[in-house]
């Protein structure tokens, strides 16, 4: 079933987004975000080798007439592209979620990052300024699960002044 794209969706605002992303991505990791890509690339590529290892296999033995007449030599190389293609399939998932998870904590580490050194740079007025206040009431309206298992909301327990007990 296809998902209706929300009306107040702007494609272009969407396209910008998404790019942004992808280049934040790279440079945080540029190694890792290849080998996520090329993880990803091998994960949607078992199913068609799989085939043309089957095919292979099948026109082997149908082509020699019979297991009396297949000669070893024809069949080694569809045996050895099955077992490499058996081995992608276990190992691509294992990278794919490697490299996810790494690219998750470098994303983390580098947003946690930016958002201190952006705060180090301002006022502390800033934080005071009661036109400012959502910071401290975003915090506080925070589940307890949300505020230590995200790190976007982790620094902004840091930020806000500690003048008042949460």
């Amino acid at each position: 079933m296809k998902r209706p794209v929300p009306s107040g969706t702007d494609l272009k605002s969407l396209l910008c987004n998404g790019w942004w992303a992808l280049k934040c991505i790279w440079a945080t990791n540029a190694s890792l975000t290849l080998k996520l890509v090329v993880s990803t690339l091998a994960r949607g590529m078992v199913p068609a080798r799989m085939a043309v290892f089957a095919r292979g296999l099948i026109n082997v033995f149908v082509g020699e007439r019979g297991l009396a007449g297949v000669d070893l030599n024809a069949v080694l190389p569809w045996v050895f592209l099955g077992f490499g293609v058996t081995l992608l399939e276990a190992i691509a998932p294992l990278a794919q979620r490697f490299c996810t998870r790494r690219l998750h904590d470098d994303m983390n580490i580098r947003i946690t990052s930016d958002i201190l050194s952006h705060a180090e740079k301002l006022d502390l007025a800033f934080f005071e300024d009661p036109a400012k206040r959502f910071i401290r009431d975003f915090v506080k309206s925070a589940s307890p699960s949300v505020t230590w298992q995200h790190g976007l909301i982790r620094p902004l327990l840091y930020l806000t002044p500690r003048t008042q007990a949460f």
